[in-house]
């Protein structure tokens, strides 16, 4: 039995591999044909003039997410941003600054209440309005999650964001800004808001979702965009691709939106803030050809992103706030990001200078670049941000190549920046195989797959070894016989397990109840009514398709009622020994005994079940508590069950004893007929 399990674990793991390996492949889920088709049509307005030494078809700017501003922790967060939108925006000058989303905390001093705080949203106005930021730069910001937490439709006079953003009046919810060149190249930054209306209270507001609305809106800005000619197309929102589901009867997803676009170099996004620091690069290559890349949060990190286009070619760096001097190398670009339809290398070989942007508030001393340990030389400073030196790219053509830059600014501070290079169309290196993962999948499925997983793992074992049990019993199977040994296998003690009705069938019926039921129907937000179902939330006539509940779900399957299952199979296995008076082991010690380690077991289990119960009420009300299936009912159900388990009466095991002893003069005995019981009353 164990050689089978562990043969069953094997294929799963063996699975989830070639599923890992199928969905993260970097190069072979290019559609070859498609790219050779967009390269043939991908017009470079810039292409006749070279990359050289002056600061022509150049443009950078700034991103910034997760800012988080709260009236309740972390003062040094909103010290810090306020020197972001004054001293660092003052310094590198970007003509457009990109804030993607979660702007404000919107979590009360206790951690459990989520609602908009109008305070937040005063400083974060405060802030950018004493930087001067309408007269300095292009302001885009957008809502995140933590925005929408407790958020009536945007029409509501609850909308701080209307009030207190700089886009938020002018714009209901994705948006396009057009930016002109000094060289006359023309940039279109299209902020995607997949903001839930209404906004639910944590914790079922973490994925975004575009309705047919909104991608009928987006793509009406995309057409604008083409009709004005433009060249170079930034997206930005808050949610990855990956935590946006698309409702549209064309079944586009955001990624086939952005990709159909030519003129997409890449989508922007936060959200994810680095899933805790596990993925300090979060970047990917869509198979569909632009780049999806997240940058790390500022309420945590501290950090920034500074990106530029130069003569079509996508750079960016990465930023800790208030590390100076900043680099940023332009020309090569890091082999890493390049991408496959746009003639990149071509315009990187035809070029004649390196091109360098550096940024202090103290200003540039000396920058200087080596490739391959080799080629030095000192840049040429041609402006107060750009440097450049002479380089000849067919010496590099062929293979990965290595270009560093340090730079010192007045203070003698100094960064020295190293990064792979490559002029030609081979692809060589690969991204991180978790950012690959997150990004390039559809968590949505991921959720939904893991949940039913989890229900089949509880309930489909029971169901068949029930109905086994059913067969024997009415003699279509023969009988089944324990080994001579003192301990059971897995499958005897779930079989035990599926023979008791009053514990087996409430079991199926709640897994069964989480899958098609209500969990709980309280106040999603203040003042509004809706139900909770695995699959979604209906709330003020609005549908909000589930993702994340899946995961709930899975988590309550797989983490709590599996093990309490197992839990209940030890009690009653315990039972059955005692029935059929069959010697059990003597164990040394608590921790060995298996009646303690099960007692131990479901006592942690279900503290962990009635913590999360009353963090549930907290969050919504008592009517959440005392209404929650998902939570208390579960609670309530298997105390009542374990209690159950321990005490179950001998006549409940009589089927088990049945199939498997075979004692059939015992099992007559631990149930008395009904008119012996009579005769013993009337005595």
């Amino acid at each position: 039995m164990k050689t089978k399990i562990v043969i069953i674990v094997c294929i799963g793991i063996l699975s989830v591999f070639i599923f890992l390996t199928r969905s993260t492949g970097y190069v072979d889920d290019f559609d070859k044909e498609e790219i050779e088709k967009r390269s043939q049509s991908f017009k470079f307005k810039a292409q006749h003039t070279r990359m050289n030494n002056q600061p022509n078809h150049l443009f950078w700017f700034v991103q910034i997410s997760d800012i988080h501003i709260s009236i309740f922790r972390d003062a040094e967060r909103i010290h810090d941003f306020r020197k972001f939108a004054t001293e660092t925006l003052d310094t590198i000058k970007p003509p457009v600054v990109l804030a993607s989303g979660d702007l404000t905390d919107a979590r009360g001093k206790d951690f459990f209440i989520s609602q908009q705080f109008e305070d937040e949203w005063k400083i974060y106005n405060e802030i950018l309005t004493k930087a001067n930021i309408r007269n300095k730069t292009i302001w885009l910001d957008l809502r995140g999650n933590h925005d929408n937490f407790n958020v009536p439709p945007s029409q509501s006079n609850n909308s701080h964001f209307k009030r207190y953003s700089i886009q938020g009046a002018k714009h209901r919810r994705s948006y396009s800004q057009l930016v002109k060149g000094s060289d006359g190249d023309l940039y279109s930054f299209i902020a995607v808001d997949a903001c839930l209306e209404p906004g639910p209270k944590r914790p079922y507001n973490f994925v975004g979702m575009l309705t047919q609305n909104d991608t009928d809106h987006l793509q009406h800005l995309v057409d604008e965009s083409r009709r004005q000619g433009v060249n170079y197309t930034i997206w930005f929102g808050h949610y990855p691709t990956t935590c946006v589901i698309t409702k549209n009867k064309e079944h586009r997803s955001l990624r086939r939106l952005i990709s159909d676009y030519d003129t997409s170099l890449a989508y922007m996004c936060g959200h994810l803030h680095s899933l805790a620091g596990m993925v300090p690069r979060m970047y990917a290559l869509q198979a569909n050809s632009f780049l999806e890349l997240e940058v790390a949060d500022w309420k945590v990190c501290r950090k920034f992103r500074v990106a530029a286009i130069d003569h079509g070619l996508l750079s960016f760096v990465d930023v800790q706030h208030g590390a100076w001097p900043i680099v940023l190398i332009t020309n090569p670009k890091h082999a890493l990001f390049h991408i496959p339809h746009r003639h990149e290398a071509k315009i990187q070989l035809e070029s004649t200078h390196i091109r360098i942007l550096a940024f202090s508030p103290a200003g540039i001393k000396s920058c200087g670049v080596q490739i391959d340990g080799e080629f030095k030389a000192t840049c040429e400073q041609i402006n107060d941000k750009f440097f450049v030196a002479p380089w000849d790219p067919k010496r590099y053509q062929n293979g990965l190549h290595h270009i560093t830059v340090i730079v010192t600014d007045n203070m003698d501070r100094e960064n020295k920046v190293t990064q792979p290079f490559k002029l030609d169309e081979t692809q060589l290196l690969d991204f991180d195989i978790l950012a690959l993962f997150v990004l390039r999948t559809d968590a949505t499925t991921i959720f939904k797959s893991l949940f039913w997983f989890s229900l089949i793992l509880c309930v489909a074992p029971l169901i068949f070894l029930r109905l086994w049990h059913e067969l024997i019993k009415i003699g279509l199977l023969s009988r089944k016989r324990a080994s001579c040994r003192t301990s059971m296998s897995i499958v005897q003690q779930f079989w035990i397990l599926a023979s008791v009705d009053r514990i087996v069938w409430p079991v199926i019926f709640y897994c069964f109840y989480l899958a098609f039921g209500p969990w709980v129907i309280c106040e999603i937000v203040d003042g509004r009514y809706g139900a909770v179902f695995v699959w979604g939330i209906y709330l003020d006539g609005s549908f909000l398709p589930g993702s994340l509940t899946f995961l709930y779900g899975f988590a309550q399957l797989l983490l709590c009622q599996f093990p309490l299952n197992w839990i209940y199979t030890k009690c009653l296995t315990k039972r059955y020994y005692q029935l059929i008076g069959m010697p059990t082991k003597n164990h040394r010690g608590w921790w060995c005994s298996p009646k303690k380690i099960s007692q131990t077991a479901f006592y942690f289990i279900i503290t962990i079940e009635i913590l999360l119960s009353i963090f549930f009420g907290i969050l919504y009300g008592a009517v959440a508590f005392f209404l929650g299936v998902f939570r208390t009912w579960s609670v309530v159900m298997n105390i009542y069950l374990f209690y159950l388990a321990n005490n179950i009466p001998d006549h409940a095991l009589r089927s088990a004893v049945y199939v498997w002893s075979g004692q059939e003069k015992l099992l007559n005995q631990s149930q008395p007929e009904p008119n012996e019981t009579d005769e013993n009353h009337s005595n």
